[in-house]
């Protein structure tokens, strides 16, 4: 994502007015919000639009939280997942993190814990894959490693091979003429 590019992030509610509130303050926060009202819409937005962040409502009329949540994991693996949990949801914030989600925030919620939430999300995000690219350098370089181990093995045979063939010959003439094959030694 380059620098003028905004982080774009999806907001699924079945309620309009808990999308448009949530909208607003991902907005106010200084991030571009994308609204879906259920997680078909939501599948759409993702795959028309990419988003690195949904935040979901889990308790939705045709979806349940862990479907919700095994749906985007399943297409879209990057996408990272704030589930949005009413007082006595079914689910801890174990079980959610379990089943994929990064993090979860309680209604009612504050401009401050929503900032805090995707913060969080987005640094944890962006140190995954400051952890990828140095992972993919490291192995580079260990395959550059192996490539430069396996020249220096190649030369250094190459080198004894190249010596011991004239000193073989070195060898034998002094044990020539040791032994007087080659006449007497002044």
């Amino acid at each position: 994502m380059n620098a003028v590019e905004k982080e774009r992030i999806l907001v699924v509610d079945d309620e309009e007015s808990v999308r448009e509130m949530v909208s607003k303050i991902v907005t106010q926060i200084g991030y571009e919000a994308v609204a879906a009202k259920n997680v078909n819409k939501a599948l759409e937005v993702l795959r028309n639009t990419p988003a690195t962040i949904m935040i979901a409502d889990i308790k939705m009329p045709e979806t349940e939280g862990v479907e919700l949540i095994k749906s985007i994991r399943t297409e879209f693996p990057d996408t990272h997942i704030i589930c949005m949990t009413s007082p006595g949801a079914p689910y801890t914030h174990t079980d959610l993190v379990a089943f994929g989600a990064a993090d979860y925030i309680a209604k009612p919620f504050t401009i401050d814990e929503m900032r805090a939430k995707l913060n969080r999300v987005i640094r944890e995000r962006n140190l995954i894959g400051d952890l990828t690219q140095k992972s993919l350098e490291l192995e580079r370089a260990n395959e550059e490693l192996k490539r430069l181990d396996k020249l220096k093995s190649t030369f250094i045979s190459s080198i004894s091979h190249e010596l011991r063939t004239p000193l073989t010959v070195i060898k034998e003439f002094i044990s020539l003429m040791l032994e007087g094959h080659a006449g007497p030694l002044t």
